[in-house]
Formats: structure tokens, sequence, C-alpha cells
């Protein structure tokens, strides 16, 4: 289980991410290089060429690039659904398992559109801010 940050901890990496660039580090199973390496690698040459921060699509891939590069990770997870367009981290299960893969901040859809359940999307974010609700 990862601990949450504290309100220094939360400056500093904000500071960090401050007037940066975050490059989006993320592949799809349809995509030519659908291989984990290639996304690690990807990356490593961000951080390498001055990236502030990371932004990274599902929990394997999440957790790989935490284990290699030590910038901050904008996590979400892209699950498509034949009934609903909402596909950027859809569930509080989806939420949970981007954060335990190591994502220090969760992206979500938080617009109206209708969930597969049938509710906006934006409802989803006071459950998630709610202290250890998730966990």
């Amino acid at each position: 289980m990862r601990m949450l940050m504290n309100t220094d901890q939360k400056n500093a990496m904000l500071e960090q991410l401050k007037n940066g660039l975050i490059v989006s580090c993320q592949i799809q199973p349809t995509d030519p290089v659908y291989l984990m390496d290639f996304v690690v690698k990807m990356a490593q040459a961000a951080k390498w060429g001055g990236a502030a921060g990371i932004r990274a699509n599902s929990p394997d891939q999440i957790a790989e690039i935490r284990k290699a590069v030590d910038l901050p990770i904008i996590g979400l997870y892209k699950i498509f659904s034949e009934t609903s367009d909402v596909f950027i981290t859809p569930t509080l299960e989806a939420a949970r398992e981007v954060i335990e893969a190591g994502a220090d901040i969760l992206a979500l859809d938080c617009t109206n559109q209708l969930t597969e359940d049938g509710r906006p999307a934006w409802e989803l974010l006071p459950k998630v801010k709610k202290p250890f609700q998730m966990f």
C-alpha cells in the first residue's frame, strides 16, 4: 500500500511541476510499439530531456515507469466501453489501481458525460478525495 503524501511533500511536487514540461508516455495495445520496455524508455528519455513529470496510462505502465524514473507521475487508466464515452479512469477500482501502481497524481474524467452506471463522471472526484476511502 502506498503512503499518502503530507502537505509539504505535495507542495514540493507541485513546485517541481510548476512551469515544467509534463511528457505523456503511454502506449496502447494496438500501437506498433506496444512493448513495456518502449514506454519505460520514453519516460527515461523524457527525464533525460528535462521533463518535470510524466503522464502515464494503465497500472502496468505506471508501475514499470515508477521503477525506472523518479519524476512525479500523473496516472490515468483508459478503459473503453461500448456504452459510455467516459474512459479516463472511469471507476473507483480503476482509480485505486492507478494509485497503487505508483502514480502521484490521479487523472479523472470530471465532465458531465455519463458513466456506464448512468452517473456524471465528475461524481467520482469526491469519492477519491476522501482519505483512506480508496485503500
